[in-house]
């Protein structure tokens, strides 16, 4: 009966360990494809590294391309655009919103409504007349099309909501009139 018992327990044991064998090789199978499975996600990602790499090497190269249209046209500018400066003059906002308010929410002083980021009103029309077109340091460029109620270092600019004119940094800036150059 001992030795049954015996043989029994060996054949309990022998049992598990195949069991547990038989587990193990299936978890190495697993290990196995999941190991494959990286080996292929890590060439279909160094493929696309590779990809974004030339992609990148070639929008640095049309940056470059670019940079160098800009200078090119910026010389150019420079050649039929002329540059008189004018002076400093404090830059305030108003809005082109429609309702009426402060701002305006009406037509320009030529008939015109205001169009943001590009309008501008002055009350010098000696020195800016209507059309004349200024860049304004830090600000841009911008067309003379409306006149305003204030003291005349002053130019007001047009943006597109009553939020932003409230929002606008009252600053001085170097102001220039822009002019065709004459031959």
């Amino acid at each position: 009966m001992r030795q049954n018992n015996i043989i029994l327990v060996l054949i309990f044991v022998i049992i598990i360990l195949t069991v547990g064998h038989v587990n193990w090789h299936n978890l190495y199978l697993k290990q196995l494809d999941e190991i494959d499975k990286l080996k292929t996600e890590n060439g279909i990602l160094s493929t696309s590294l590779e990809q974004c790499q030339e992609t990148v090497y070639k929008v640095c190269q049309e940056n470059d391309t670019l940079k160098a249209k800009i200078d090119e046209l910026h010389e150019s500018k420079t050649e039929i655009l002329e540059y008189e400066y004018i002076g400093e003059y404090t830059i305030t906002a108003y809005c082109c919103e429609k309702y009426p308010h402060i701002c305006g929410g009406g037509n320009t002083a030529i008939g015109t409504p205001p169009i943001a980021e590009l309008t501008c009103a002055v009350t010098d029309l000696k020195t800016f007349p209507y059309g004349t077109i200024i860049y304004i340091e830090d600000v841009g460029i911008r067309i003379v099309q409306d006149t305003g109620g204030f003291h005349s270092n002053k130019i007001d600019v047009a943006v597109e909501t009553h939020e932003e004119a409230v929002r606008w940094q009252n600053k001085k800036h170097k102001v220039w009139i822009i002019k065709e150059k004459k031959e």
